[in-house]
This record gives structure tokens, sequence and C-alpha cells, in this order.
């Protein structure tokens, strides 16, 4: 938006290297869609849109500290999820399969008291996915129907902070 409110015509290649320096998640939030994010969210690759669906937030009251979660992680052995699976079923579009292969190393490390119960409700109202966001506290959930996203929506309530619906974005393209 800023790039052309203030038209500077930045290339997409050049909002990527500014927002690098602003955070990880800006490259990826400047380009859009569904990418692979490597080195750091610097390095991004386009993949398969993400089928159609709706995803509930719930972003709890008590924060995580970002730097305190990245230092835990560099200083942890950590079970990783199964990346080449995920690009496979990525591919494919297969969207059960990326449920299934996706995983947030943060969970091992960084505690979210409200996380277990959360994901319980999501997953009783038919998630296909759960988990935490980045280092947290965020958690979502991946519905293939709105009835079930709101069905979560409602059973959430405000027991455990902000809750939100959204839905994926349709059509996105990569210039």
């Amino acid at each position: 938006g800023m790039n052309e409110i203030f038209g500077t015509e930045l290339s997409m290649v050049e909002m990527i290297e500014i927002g690098k320096k602003v955070g990880s998640d800006v490259p990826f939030c400047i380009m859009g869609g569904t990418c692979l994010a490597q080195s750091r969210g610097g390095i991004l690759s386009p993949l398969k849109p993400l089928n159609h669906c709706y995803v509930v937030l719930v972003k709890p009251e008590k924060g995580v500290s970002t730097a305190e979660a990245y230092s835990m992680a560099d200083s942890t052995y950590l079970y990783h999820p199964d990346c080449s699976g995920m690009l496979d079923c990525c591919e494919r579009g297969d969207f059960k399969g990326i449920c299934d292969c996706a995983g947030n190393v943060f969970e091992q490390i960084v505690e979210v008291p409200e996380r277990v119960e959360i994901k319980r409700i999501m997953r009783s109202c038919n998630a296909l996915l759960t988990q935490m966001s980045g280092s947290g506290p965020t958690v979502f959930g991946l519905f293939e129907n709105l009835k079930d996203a709101e069905n979560a929506v409602k059973h959430l309530g405000s027991s455990f902070g902000s809750v939100y619906l959204a839905e994926t974005v349709k059509g996105i393209t990569f210039e």
C-alpha cells in the first residue's frame, strides 16, 4: 500500500529486501499467497494455492517473547515436521495431507497454557489442522466448511482471549 501511496514504484524484490530488515514475516506478507519460506523468511518460492478453507484464530491474553522462543529453539533439540512430505502434498493439492504433515516446533518449548484446550475444542468442531502459529501464543484451526468454523468460534467464545474467523483468499497469482 505504501508503495502505491508514495508512488515509489518499487519492485516486489525491492519491497521484500526492505521487508527482511523489518521482520521475518514481512516478505511473506508482501508476496502473499502460498509460499515456501526459507532463510528466516527472506527466500520465498510460490506453491500451488491452498484449497479454500476457513481459519479460526485464537489469541490468548498472555503474550510470548519471540526472542526467548527463538533462543530456546536454538539451544534445544527439536523434532521437525515432515517438510518433504508437506511440499509433496502442496504440489499434489492434497489438503488433508498438508494438514497431516504440518507441525510447529515451538509447541515443544513454548508454554501457552490454553493451547491444549483450544486445540481440543477446535478438533471437536472438525478442524483438519490446529496448531500454534509461529512462536505463539496464537492458535489456529483450518476448517473445510463455514458451519464447523462458526461452531468452533461459538464454543471458544471469549474464554481464551480474542477469537477471529477468516477464510483463505481465492485467486492469488504471482507476477
